[in-house]
């Protein structure tokens, strides 16, 4: 009889860390071990999960491939003496744009020492206040029959199980009213943020692994694939990407669901301060590849750090593009990278040095004077008859 894996290795071949595991042990319910022979966490078991599992995470592999035929050319696996996928990802070389594009950010882990970081934060443009409209939790729905009406455009957001939802939207927003957790499944419904009377924002559950039961997994899927079947108020999609991880199967498996469903959807990369800057650039660069690869995906990619509030900006701005309230909250300003290099590039005025002049300091009077003394008496006029 062969031997069972422990569970601590059924939970490594699930993707979970023994710190989630022993946090686990301490709490009362503790989640069921996926068995041995699933290697996605929350995929259906059947015969051809092998062949589809190999055939989504091409996709990754595609981009990879791509970018580096274009550097190294046709034969680069001899170039690069067949590398692993880490060794192809740090083979990628970043363009020139793409780098500036970091270093205005400020996104991504900078080498050197400290005093070098100091340096380079010094240069960083100020990024100016762009206005968000309040908002506030209004609705939560576990079923299809609780949606809210439709009576403005609705943004949505999704991504796998703990990739920073809930901390984005906040972000936005600049409020904490979405609830966050470190804890992978704490979103169980879709949430509806009101912006204003403007538009709504829509946190919904992630997919892949989280600490609760099968049967709550399938019907958070059933019921976000039922939100973005019907839901016609629905404008755009932000799928939530790790950047420390990058795009997984369980982001190619949500992708082979939305293309039936024909949604527009943008790439958003998350936790960008927690990665090198040079892996962020590569990173960036395999990501924006595989935009161009899927279907009904817009081909810019944003990168942002909820945490340190760095590129909300760029993201609050298309934001309120795609709800058609850009002229009444962006009308009149400028960008600020923008306006910062065009007052860089205009020559500063030569200043002519000018001849300074010597005040005269008037003289205060004697004593005698003050009293008047010293005044000198006015002569009598002459009379005509002498």
């Amino acid at each position: 009889m062969p031997l069972q894996p422990s569970r601590y290795k059924r939970y490594t071949a699930a993707g979970v860390s023994q710190r989630w595991l022993s946090k686990a042990r301490n709490q009362d319910s503790v989640p069921v071990a996926p068995e041995a022979t699933e290697t996605v966490p929350g995929a259906t078991t059947s015969p051809d999960d092998g062949r589809q599992q190999q055939q989504q995470a091409k996709v990754t592999e595609t981009a990879i491939a791509n970018l580096l035929t274009a550097q190294y050319g046709a034969n680069w696996q001899k170039a690069l003496h067949n590398p692993s996928n880490r060794k192809k990802l740090m083979a990628i070389k970043p363009t020139q744009a793409v780098r500036d594009y970091l270093d205005e950010l400020g996104l991504g882990i900078m080498a050197g020492n400290k005093t070098s970081r100091q340096k380079l934060k010094q240069k960083l443009v100020p990024e100016i206040h762009v206005p968000f409209p309040h908002t506030s939790f209004f609705a939560g729905a576990k079923v299809p029959e609780s949606f809210p009406k439709l009576d403005v455009s609705e943004v949505a957001v999704v991504g796998r199980s703990n990739v920073g939802k809930s901390t984005l939207i906040n972000a936005l927003a600049r409020t904490s009213v979405v609830r966050t957790s470190d804890k992978p499944g704490m979103t169980q419904q879709i949430n509806f943020y009101g912006a204003g009377k403007d538009f709504n924002l829509v946190d919904m559950p992630g997919y892949g692994f989280a600490f609760a039961k099968d049967e709550a997994r399938v019907q958070w899927q059933e019921l976000i694939d039922h939100y973005l079947k019907e839901r016609k108020s629905l404008v755009r999609l932000f799928v939530l990407i790790d950047s420390r991880t990058g795009f997984k199967v369980n982001d190619a498996e949500f992708f082979d669901r939305l293309e039936k469903l024909k949604v527009k959807t943008t790439l958003v990369l998350t936790k960008c301060d927690d990665i090198p800057r040079s892996a962020l650039a590569s990173r960036y660069m395999v990501t924006a590849e595989i935009a161009q690869l899927l279907p009904n995906c817009l081909p810019k990619v944003f990168m942002v750090s909820g945490k340190h509030q760095l590129g909300i900006n760029d993201l609050r701005k298309e934001v309120l593009h795609i709800v058609g309230k850009g002229r009444k909250y962006l009308g009149g300003m400028k960008d600020p990278l923008r306006a910062e290099k065009m007052r860089q590039s205009v020559p500063k005025p030569v200043r002519v040095p000018q001849r300074r002049l010597r005040k005269r300091v008037p003289v205060p009077p004697t004593r005698k004077e003050a009293e008047g003394t010293t005044s000198i008496p006015e002569p009598e006029p002459e009379s005509k008859g002498e």
